[in-house]
Formats: C-alpha cells, sequence, structure tokens
C-alpha cells in the first residue's frame, strides 16, 4: 500500500532508512496479504460477504492504528503486517461479491471496472494523504485512516445486523 510510502517518511531519520523501511513495510504488506487472501475460503465459509468486509476493515484499521499509536520502525512492521492481512481479504471478498451480484453478461465489465477503482483508488490516495501528512503529521493521517476503515467495519456490522434481523421477521 503505498499510504505505507508516507508514513516511512515521518518514521525514518536519513534517505538510506527510509528506502529501506518503504521496502521492507511494503514487503511485509505484501507478505501479509498473501496470508490473509490464503485464510479468505476458510473465512468465507463460514461468514457472510458483509461479516467478511468488517473482519477486513477492522484489520486495517487497528493496523494503521498500530502505525499511529506506536513510535518507530518495529511499530510500522507489526501494523502493516496487521493491515496487510486485512488487505488480503478484502481483494478477493470484494471480487466474489461483486461477481456474485453482477448478471452473466455484466461479469466481465463489472470485474474489470472493480479493478479499474481499486488501481486509480491506490494511485489517489498518497495525493490525498500528502496535505493531510503535511498539515496534521504522519501520526495523524494514519489515526484518521484507521478511524474511517473502523468506522466502515462498524458500518458493515450494523448493515449485518440490520440484514439478519429484516431476514428473520
Amino acid at each position: 500500500m503505498s499510504q505505507l510510502r508516507v508514513a516511512i517518511h515521518g518514521a525514518a531519520g536519513r534517505m538510506g532508512q527510509r528506502l529501506v523501511a518503504c521496502v521492507h513495510s511494503d514487503a511485509e504488506l505484501q507478505l501479509a496479504a498473501a496470508l490473509g487472501s490464503a485464510w479468505y475460503a476458510r473465512l468465507k465459509h463460514r461468514c457472510s460477504y458483509l461479516a467478511v468486509f468488517a473482519v477486513a476493515y477492522t484489520l486495517m484499521g487497528v493496523g494503521y492504528g498500530v502505525i499511529a499509536l506506536l513510535p518507530g520502525y518495529a511499530a510500522i512492521l507489526v501494523g502493516a503486517g496487521i493491515a496487510g492481512i486485512g488487505v488480503g481479504l478484502f481483494f478477493p471478498n470484494g471480487a466474489m461479491w461483486v461477481l456474485s451480484v453482477a448478471p452473466a453478461a455484466m461479469r466481465g465489465r463489472c470485474s474489470g471496472g472493480l479493478s479499474a477503482a481499486l488501481n486509480v483508488g491506490q494511485f489517489l490516495s498518497p495525493i490525498a494523504l500528502y496535505p493531510v501528512v503535511m498539515r496534521y503529521g504522519t501520526a495523524n493521517a494514519f489515526a484518521l485512516a484507521a478511524l474511517c476503515l473502523l468506522l466502515m467495519a462498524a458500518g458493515m456490522l450494523l448493515a449485518l445486523r440490520w440484514r439478519t434481523s429484516r431476514q428473520a421477521n
């Protein structure tokens, strides 16, 4: 996730340290995402799409919260690992959900649209966060991202509860 590159700027001192920390945190996040993706089928077997989104957003929010609240390089690695597992759950869940609700004739277009949206989001997120980081600092930018992700998780849980209660009636 490119947001980690913004965090490294504030957490590491010299340029060489920034580069090493950026490479390590990105690599760890990607490795953790692969682990989360490998766990997806087991979790999805037990949970609905909304519940998996709630778990993914919670993990990403907690990971970003760790980066926001705890100082240093080790916190970035721990936070990246936690957030990465959430990312690994989010991607396959989003793809499977879109494909499950799309009509057969529209699945290719919907899948392409999802892929484009995710890539545009990854491109724009550091641009959107840069002014926040410059004005409020790296830790506060990650705290804001953590708060937004945790609110999204709560929204998913509320939607799940509403849907369950509606089906019961």
